[in-house]
């Protein structure tokens, strides 16, 4: 598999031109793509290229680089579709999802509460629009009855199926492969010391740096989307060892501590998990986002709430 990333020079020349001077003129040319189902006259067009602003962690999850849009003489929208930050080729492709959940539930406003009785099936595609501060896309399916509906849906939503391809697009890119599992010291703790670790295969060097730490979690075996919960917010420092190998940050393992469950080690300042969370089985991941990058996702792994309450001192640790 191999992904190039969509800031080729000529684009990026392209969003500093647009950025600078406003709409370009395109050629004229009645030949020019709009939207399905619209009959287009013989026209001047004019474009712009907007760059999504950085939202963390959503748009870490969910690369989309910009927006592009394409208006007439009076200014009016011609069409209008977000593009991918990595795609199979240089040029500017629209963010065409498909739906991974048995129901993907509609929104009519990107709110919470909005949630409209309409959803798409699963093997349905959506093409992404906009991107709304906050984790809230506008997308569109095209339905062949009743054309054109656009719509909102969250960026878990979207996201949630995706999580793998996207751990596999840094892993290609960045060279590191973030996992978690257990320490396995003594069987009565596995469940409760739980390390993260990045295996360098084989392009990054000696260290990695982390702007955030969150936690993905969904009941097991469901297709829910995930929810999200941070852990950390500082930024760190990691230290990532020679190809092939995989740095274990063991010092950084779950443990009971102010009636909470915390990261001890370098992680230390945020609650591993919410106060509210019921107990039962759940399937999690770690995600660490690093500025100007996609995030770098974690396989999954199973979960049992309430895990044993491991008390630890920074020396060793006690029931």
């Amino acid at each position: 598999m191999k992904f190039h990333c969509l800031y080729s020079p000529i684009l990026v020349i392209l969003i500093i031109w647009v950025a600078t001077s406003g709409r370009k003129v395109l050629a004229q040319d009645s030949r020019t793509p709009v939207l399905q189902g619209q009959e287009q006259a013989d026209e001047n067009l004019f474009e712009s290229l907007r760059a999504v602003g950085r939202d963390d962690p959503w748009t870490s999850l969910l690369p989309l680089t910009a927006v592009h849009t394409t208006y007439n003489e009076a200014g009016d929208t011609v069409s209008s579709r977000a593009v991918f930050m990595f795609s199979p080729t240089d040029e500017m492709e629209p963010v065409v999802l498909p739906v991974a959940q048995e129901r993907l539930y509609l929104h009519e406003a990107p709110v919470e509460g909005a949630q409209s009785a309409m959803y798409l099936i699963k093997g349905d595609e959506y093409e992404v629009l906009e991107y709304l501060k906050g984790g809230w896309l506008k997308i569109r399916y095209v339905n062949p009855k009743h054309g054109d509906i656009d719509k909102y849906i969250t960026v878990m939503e979207a996201a949630s199926g995706r999580l793998d391809f996207y751990r596999d697009v840094v892993r290609h890119n960045q060279g590191l492969e973030l996992t978690i599992g257990e320490l396995g010291l003594i069987d009565g703790l596995h469940a409760a010391l739980l390390y993260m670790g990045v295996k360098n295969t084989g392009t990054h060097v000696k260290q990695y740096h982390a702007d955030g730490i969150y936690l993905l979690y969904r009941p097991k075996e469901s297709d829910e989307p995930y929810k999200m919960w941070q852990v950390a917010r500082q930024r760190q420092t990691y230290l990532v060892r020679e190809e092939g190998e995989v740095s274990m940050w063991a010092d950084n393992f779950l443990v009971w501590k102010d009636n909470a469950y915390v990261l001890d080690g370098a992680i230390a300042g945020g609650a591993f998990l919410p106060d509210d969370l019921p107990a039962g089985d759940y399937e999690y991941r770690i995600v660490m986002v690093r500025d100007n990058h996609l995030a770098l996702i974690s396989n999954a792994a199973p979960l049992r709430y309430p895990l044993p309450k491991v008390e630890w001192d920074g020396k060793q640790y006690s029931f």
